[in-house]
């Protein structure tokens, strides 16, 4: 809402409504009563003068002239009061008969008579007025708030409304509204007189009055007016006269600037101004009529009578107003009449209850609260005003029953096919169906209703005679219609010639546009009216509502229909990742649960293998134990990286991220790939300056280790080098050998699970072809970045970039010694497969241990028991799954309960679940997976050995 319109709403309608009530209160108590005279000062004396006697006031028998002293009312002296203090007095003074004594003095003789304060004949005929006024002058100011003729109705309605409800209660709210009155009422006039001249809005500019005759109206009221306080420049005793007569000159002034604007308006405003005229005629007619009366008939009161039937004819005014106000998009006249008759007989009820119960209800309160009966009274009646909205609200329906049957019923029937169209089953029919009910609740002459053709806009519906011709795409009209982006209508003032020129191309008074997602699809051709009046704007908001409907229909069920299409979609594609999850899921389930039984006697066969390779053996025989241990050692490689893949792909990987160190990490890298380099010739390079970086330690070893054991069995001659480096947030890993190089083509494709380049060693010994594709797989699992660089010849480089760690951890770590001394370690194995006891006795043996093999924990402790007096042994090695569902964890356990808990233990096992790895690792339990590499083993054993030789074992 515009700023000014938010300001005359927060200014002037609460000081209305606080008059207004006070003028009802007024009303009920004295009749809203006055002096029938007026006092005015006089230079020279401190005593006022009877200045004038208002003829349409005077009581009968009252002793009273123009020029009289007035003394005293009642015991209160009258010195120095004026114009308005006498008013208040008066009123103030007066008994419950309106009567007071009053002395006075005229030609030096004193004496007292009995003033009688003057009523209006007809008291309660102001509250019906401006209930119906200020309703209606609200009423368009909310519905056309940026309306400048808004604007001035309601400035001008409101504030004439304010200082014509005097409220003359006591002293006090008596000189309150005749300040109002005297000071404010013509700037009133003022603003009321502009409407007039600027209405109707579609006059020619230059046929307008001038604005100036506004303040002419305010002129001919304050210049009487003044008089009474100043006692000039008219004469005091002409002064009601002259009142009378400004009166009348401001109708007719009024009246004649709405007949000058009927002349030169056009047709829509004469047809707008013709019913403001009438109103003008009744409200004002009264007063001269009784006027010329008088003068006929002098001994008869037709002056007051005059002026009590036109306060009762002026409601006629807001009335006529009313009718004359028709805006073509904000509102229409027949609302408005209906809102303010529901005002009023709201206000109407409201009062008569305020009459009936305020005497009680104010006596109760002054009792309860201590406020005097008329605070308490008053008090009452502007809290019971806020009653005056929901009574409206409720009695509005009722009351357009009443006024308006048809357009009630037009209404609920566009209500009811606004509720079929949401209710009908077939998109395609909904204009259709839309236009049939137009015509029926509307009933225009014809109906013509227009849809999208190939080429233009086609007839498919008509509702009398023969369809009219196609509407070409190029034609005027349809460019008008669409270019308006609503409904059309002919009496609509800012309609322009080419949309007037389409709507006599159409045939047609309205047209109604639909559209559909900012295009438009069809739009009805409405003749005029059967009645002949013009579309209202309900009828106009009726139908835009209706277009609304159907587009938003439409939109809505196409747009179910494509989220029902994308739902199922979504669901299928749901089904299909699910499903592929499960098979992932179920294969990677399926190797799970066989690796265990796969690996023991592949373990069993390693250790074997190893136990063989220790022994006295001949040329050939120690040829094929040496291919026995490369097959085992590939084979166990093959199965981890079928594995790793696996459980890769079903999701079953979870990362700790961690500040891993390089410095140690690279270490056991090159102690792990370092004999298959030695073997090739290679020269294998690391470098690092002490860098940590945020990754998981397990798999980034995996990553290395992969990328390294890639690069030698590629590379025949030259190195193999490993290198970091801090480059801004992150650290940069290469990996570079001097092997042939990768061709472009197939830069992409290595990647892939089994893929695997020509050369390099021979195909039994290559492997699957999968170590590149769990990299890539880790490196986007870890979310490190990858990057290759290679050229024939040249060879490659592996890059890994990893965020550097925040706070470099430098991990505790030692080089893996090649210590002997295993001569002698005392080891206790659990394990319940015969062929792996056998195997790792035999390569335990090989190595100087002595070996207690048990397959369960009873065994064990038999064992241990047997052996108590050289101690409990060094080393407990337990395999996790015994027989009978037993675990080699619970018989670790057992023996370091009865035996001391500081008894080291490794744990080996086959399972290849990594989330059941890393609940053991964090258990605290070192883990081997079978196959074991005989090297691994050697390497713990011998810190074990260590450990137990040094000082602080002891």
């Amino acid at each position: 809402m515009p700023r000014t319109a938010r300001w005359l709403l927060a200014t002037l309608l609460p000081t209305w409504i606080v008059c207004f009530s006070l003028h009802v209160y007024s009303t009920a108590e004295n009749g809203a009563a006055l002096s029938p005279f007026f006092a005015t000062p006089v230079a020279g004396d401190a005593y006022p003068h009877v200045g004038g006697i208002r003829p349409e006031r005077v009581s009968r028998g009252l002793d009273i002239q123009a020029g009289d002293r007035l003394l005293m009312a009642r015991d209160v002296d009258l010195a120095g009061v004026g114009y308005i203090g006498f008013y208040a007095w008066t009123v103030e003074l007066a008994d419950e008969n309106l009567e007071l004594p009053l002395t006075i003095e005229r030609d030096g003789r004193r004496f007292t008579t009995l003033l009688r304060l003057s009523t209006t004949g007809i008291p309660w005929s102001r509250v019906a007025l401006w209930a119906f006024g200020v309703g209606l002058a609200v009423l368009v100011l909310v519905r056309v708030p940026e309306n400048r003729m808004a604007q001035l109705l309601f400035a001008g309605l409101t504030s004439f409304a304010i200082f014509e409800s005097p409220f003359t209660i006591n002293y006090t709210l008596t000189v309150i509204y005749n300040s109002i009155f005297v000071f404010g009422g013509g700037l009133s006039l003022a603003v009321l007189m502009r409407f007039f001249l600027l209405f109707p809005d579609d006059m020619p500019p230059e046929r307008r009055l001038p604005m100036s005759l506004s303040w002419i109206n305010a002129l001919l009221f304050y210049a009487p007016r003044f008089s009474y306080l100043a006692g000039g420049p008219i004469p005091p005793p002409s002064v009601p006269l002259v009142i009378l007569g400004s009166d009348i000159a401001l109708g007719v002034l009024s009246g004649g600037a709405v007949f000058w604007n009927y002349v030169y308006s056009g047709p829509d405003g004469r047809r707008r101004l013709r019913g403001l005229l009438w109103g003008v005629f009744i409200a004002f007619s009264p007063l001269p009529v009784a006027l010329g009366l008088s003068l006929l008939f002098p001994e008869m009161d037709l002056i007051r009578f005059g002026i009590d039937v036109m306060a009762f004819t002026a409601i006629s005014l807001p009335i006529a107003i009313a009718f004359s106000i028709v805006r073509h998009d904000a509102f229409d006249i027949d609302r408005l009449i209906s809102a303010t008759a529901t005002f009023s007989v709201a206000l109407a009820i409201l009062l008569g209850g305020l009459l009936a119960v305020a005497p009680i209800a104010a006596s109760v309160l002054a009792e309860w609260t201590g406020l005097s009966r008329d605070t308490a009274q008053l008090a009452f009646a502007l809290v019971a005003s806020l009653a005056l909205l929901p009574m409206t609200r409720s009695l509005r329906p009722r009351v357009d029953r009443l006024l308006y049957p048809d357009r009630h019923a037009m209404d609920q029937g566009f209500q009811e096919l606004l509720t079929e169209l949401a209710q009908h089953g077939e998109t395609e029919t909904l204009i259709s169906l839309a236009a049939a009910r137009i015509q029926q609740l509307l009933q225009p002459e014809t109906t013509v209703l227009y849809a999208r053709g190939p080429d233009g806009f086609e007839p498919v519906y008509t509702s009398r005679g023969e369809p009219p011709t196609a509407v070409p795409s190029s034609s005027p009209a349809l460019i008008a219609v669409d270019a308006r982006q609503g409904p059309m209508m002919r009496s609509d003032a800012s309609l322009r010639p080419l949309e007037g020129a389409a709507l006599d191309e159409l045939g047609a008074a309205t047209v109604l546009p639909f559209y559909h997602r900012d295009d438009l699809d069809a739009f009805a051709a409405l003749g005029p009216l059967a009645s002949g009046d013009p579309y209202s704007s309900s009828q106009l908001a009726l139908l835009s509502a209706t277009a609304d409907k159907v587009e938003g229909e439409r939109v809505r069920r196409e747009d179910a229909v494509q989220i029902r299409e994308s739902g199922e979609r979504m669901r299928s594609l749901e089904r299909e990742r699910e499903e592929v999850q499960a098979a992932y899921a179920a294969r990677s389930r399926s190797l799970a649960a066989a690796s265990h039984d796969l690996r023991q006697p592949l373990h069993a066969m390693g250790l074997l293998a190893e136990a063989a390779a220790g022994r006295e053996l001949d040329e050939g025989t120690r040829a094929l134990v040496e291919r026995l241990q490369m097959a085992t050692g590939s084979l166990g490689g093959m199965f981890d990286s079928l594995l790793d893949l696996s459980q890769l792909e079903a999701g079953q990987v979870e990362p700790a991220i961690q500040p891993v160190a390089l410095a140690p990490l690279f270490e056991r890298l090159g102690a792990a790939v370092g004999p298959s380099a030695q073997e090739k010739g290679l020269s294998l390079n690391f470098s690092q300056a002490g860098w940590a970086v945020q990754s998981d330690p397990l798999w980034l070893a995996r990553i290395l280790q992969n990328l390294l054991a890639n690069a030698i069995r590629y590379t025949e001659s030259g190195h193999v080098s490993v290198s970091a480096e801090a480059t801004g947030e992150s650290v940069e890993i290469s990996v570079t050998d001097t092997g042939p190089g990768i061709p472009a083509e197939q830069q992409r494709v290595i990647f892939e699970e089994f893929r695997r380049l020509e050369g390099g060693e021979q195909a039994d010994e290559r492997g699957l072809g999968l170590g590149l594709a769990i990299v890539d797989r880790l490196t986007r699992l870890l979310d490190h970045e990858l990057s290759l660089e290679s050229e024939l010849g040249e060879g490659t480089t592996f890059r890994l970039r990893i965020l550097r760690a925040a706070d470099p951890v430098r991990a505790e770590h030692g080089q893996i010694e090649a210590v002997s001394g295993l001569a002698g370690l005392r080891v206790l194995l659990i394990d319940d497969q015969s062929a792996i006891r056998e195997g790792m006795t035999s390569l335990l043996e090989g190595w100087g241990c002595r070996v207690q093999a048990t397959a369960c924990e009873e065994e064990a402790q038999q064992a241990i028991a047997q052996t108590a007096e050289h101690g409990p042994p060094d080393l407990v090695i337990a395999d996790v799954r015994l027989a009978a569902g037993r675990s080699g964890l619970d018989a670790l356990a057992a023996i370091r309960e009865r035996w001391g808990s500081g008894i080291p233990g490794l744990v080996i096992t086959g399972e290849s679940d990594a989330n059941t790895l890393r609940r053991l690792r964090e258990e605290g339990h070192p883990i081997l997976t079978k196959p074991v590499p005989p090297a691994r083993l050697r390497a713990f054993l011998q810190r074990i050995a260590r450990q137990e030789s040094s000082p602080e074992s002891d």
